[in-house]
């Protein structure tokens, strides 16, 4: 008897009218059998639960009596309706099985005969993974090697058409925006060439994670004697995965190597917070001050060390003249400064006479040679006002009113074209909503620039003081030395608490990543860490190690953008 006709003979007769395929109904255990029929055929496949995993690894999980159901075989916190309960018996085919589905996939007759609704969904079947996909564990090397084509083909083109709507929307709003003028010869066409350029890129990333992560993942389960997952299979195959990340260009290497380490850390912390090991209150906040300290400490003191366009936002959000801060920062750290510089305080709109006659005192020195008290003047930051309590409530209620449309953009769009529905149920408590996290986005951004404006008008009024000299030598150190700017840059964290709590952690996120490039520029430009080749590369596979590691323990401490993405690169484990 061949193993096909006894697989169809042990098998349970399907239900006429079951949903699904008699294969796809078999329980994910076989029952348990005499010694005379105890041998395995090729397609009866024991499955090992997901909630087994999470055992002991020194004990094999012992198979149940009856078939498990879908609400036992994979579970995933309400929280997170991208990983839905996966449905039981999903079954990996072969390759002659995905030859036969190609052929009935992409026979023309049968396509043609579809309607037009039903073949955009099975179109979009193909592309974005539906939800309750069952969890798919191949039993052999072929089926691996299908499983893994497949997760390639799958991500490659969910990569290339998310990259290619995002690039044609951001030209098409910049064509928009621009005079209409006539365009210079081959202007579109190099325009299509880079969007599919980054678009095959991506493609390229995403598919060739997929890939890697299924053959090592499952490849690690087969070469195990137990057959059986374990978590370290799912680190190993995290990192190797990370370095499909060599398919994008350097910058976008750099900058997502640092998003997705610091979401691995994220994933790793919420862990153990909530397993009672680790417990920092408002440690978002604490996070944030510590990345704003590195970040506002290079925007004086070495400017170099953070990106131009970034330093350059920081100025402009701030409200106050662009050159007030690099010539703080030259007159720190060179004794000197450029006299042109001092120019932009001096022509800034709405100037007060006092202001105006400091500076222009203070240029005629500079051409002499005398270049003043090293902590300057008020009048740099300011030169609108005399008064620097009056200068520093005029600046928040300027940067609020400035980032207010900013903000109320991000709060009031998404909901209505992501929740549409519940906005349409009840809309004012959407728009109320709105309106409160737009106030409180822009109070944060006004506050952060008024605390840092306060510390330096404090240390100008500190060291300038007659009774500066009688204050211990320590406090003299510390409002002289350069570390007073990082005790600037990290007191600004206390204008997060303008912000809702969950958009603190998004927050930190954001400026961890800056505060890190700034920090390692520094330690490159000072020779205190070696160049390390593929950095970024690495960066990406640790990160992607823990990643997926918490993904497969405890998915729900990952954010739900981290779980959407994972789950539809890789699908369930």
């Amino acid at each position: 008897m061949s193993p096909e006709s006894q697989h169809e003979e042990d098998s349970p007769p399907s239900s006429p009218t079951s949903p699904i395929p008699k294969a796809a109904s078999e329980p994910a255990y076989s029952e348990p059998s005499s010694p005379a029929t105890k041998k395995k055929t090729r397609f009866q496949l024991n499955f090992t639960p997901i909630t087994s995993i999470y055992s002991s690894s020194s004990i094999p999980p012992s198979p149940p009596t009856d078939p498990p159901s879908p609400s036992t075989e994979f579970r995933r916190s309400k929280s997170y309706p991208c990983i839905p309960e996966a449905e039981d018996g999903a079954k990996t085919p072969s390759l002659a099985e995905t030859y036969g589905e190609l052929r009935r996939t992409l026979s023309l007759l049968q396509m043609g005969a579809l309607p037009v609704e039903e073949l955009g969904n099975h179109g979009k079947r193909m592309v974005w993974r539906r939800k309750g996909e069952g969890v798919k564990r191949p039993a052999d090397w072929d089926q691996l090697v299908v499983h893994s084509v497949r997760g390639f083909l799958r991500s490659f083109f969910l990569g290339v058409s998310l990259n290619s709507a995002m690039d044609v929307f951001l030209i098409l709003v910049t064509l928009i925006g621009r005079s209409k003028g006539p365009k210079p010869r081959g202007y579109y066409l190099q325009l299509f060439k880079l969007v599919a350029l980054n678009s095959f890129r991506l493609g390229m990333t995403l598919g060739g994670f997929s890939c890697i992560y299924r053959l090592f993942s499952h490849g690690l389960r087969l070469l195990d004697s137990k057959e059986r997952e374990k978590l370290w299979h799912h680190s190993v195959a995290g990192f190797a995965a990370g370095l499909a990340v060599f398919f994008e260009r350097r910058d976008r290497r750099v900058a997502i190597g640092e998003q997705v380490l610091l979401r691995g850390f994220q994933g790793v912390f919420n862990s153990l917070d909530s397993q009672g090991r680790w417990r920092l209150p408002n440690g978002a906040v604490w996070l944030f001050g510590l990345s704003c300290g590195q970040i506002m400490y290079a925007w004086i003191v070495s400017n170099e060390n953070l990106a131009r366009g970034y330093s350059h936002w920081i100025a402009r959000a701030s409200n106050g003249p662009l050159p007030a801060s690099k010539v703080v920062g030259d007159r720190m750290r060179y004794g000197k400064f450029e006299v042109d510089e001092v120019y932009a305080s001096l022509n800034w709109p709405g100037i007060t006479p006092k202001n105006k006659a400091i500076l222009e005192d203070m240029i005629v020195k500079a051409k002499d040679g005398d270049y003043g008290h090293y902590t300057l003047n008020h009048a740099l930051m300011h030169p609108a006002s005399d008064s620097c309590v009056h200068a520093n409530l005029d600046r928040f209620k300027s940067v609020a009113q400035w980032s207010f449309p900013v903000y109320a953009s991000l709060h009031f769009i998404p909901p209505i074209l992501l929740r549409r529905k519940a906005f349409l149920k009840d809309p004012m408590h959407f728009l109320w909503r709105s309106l409160k996290g737009s106030i409180r986005s822009s109070s944060f951004l006004g506050g952060f620039c008024a605390v840092y404006i306060g510390l330096y008008c404090s240390r100008i009024g500190v060291t300038q003081s007659d009774y500066f000299k009688n204050l211990p030598t320590i406090v003299q150190r510390f409002f002289t030395a350069k570390l007073y700017w990082w005790f600037c840059g990290f007191c600004t964290c206390f204008a997060l608490f303008f912000e809702e709590k969950k958009r603190r952690a998004e927050l930190a996120m954001y400026v961890i990543p800056k505060a890190m490039e700034s920090a390692w520029s520094m330690a490159r430009r000072k020779r205190y860490v070696p160049f390390v080749p593929g950095g970024e590369v690495i960066l990406s596979s640790i990160g992607m190690s823990l990643i997926m590691s918490v993904y497969k323990m405890d998915p729900k401490q990952l954010s739900s953008l981290v779980v959407t993405t994972v789950y539809q690169l890789v699908g369930p484990t």
